[in-house]
């Protein structure tokens, strides 16, 4: 039976629980058939992906799209991540331009 993309965020939502035991800092991975199977859908499209991503979203958790598998993630505040990247480290790696 096809489930609507909410629907479908709210059993991934329940599984990562059963699965990470409530750490949220673990991650779940799902091969993309499993992820069709629990859609109940036999193609995943790009509209269904993001209708799923944005209810996911919702519940402050998120989906990471690889092309072997997802991943299903509580998004949490990242203050623990080093700042950004320092312009003139970044500059070292821009490409020169021929013109220069």
């Amino acid at each position: 039976m096809k489930r609507t993309a909410h629907d479908t965020a709210r059993s991934l939502i329940t599984m990562y629980f059963e699965v990470t035991n409530g750490d949220s800092y673990t991650v779940c991975r799902l091969k993309w058939s499993d992820l069709r199977s629990i859609a109940g859908v036999p193609k995943l499209t790009g509209k269904y992906l993001y209708d799923l991503n944005h209810s996911l979203n919702c519940f402050d958790f998120t989906l990471i799209q690889f092309d072997d598998c997802i991943i299903i993630e509580k998004k949490l505040p990242r203050y623990w991540f080093r700042e950004f990247v320092s312009p003139d480290v970044v500059s070292k790696y821009i490409p020169v331009s021929a013109n220069r």
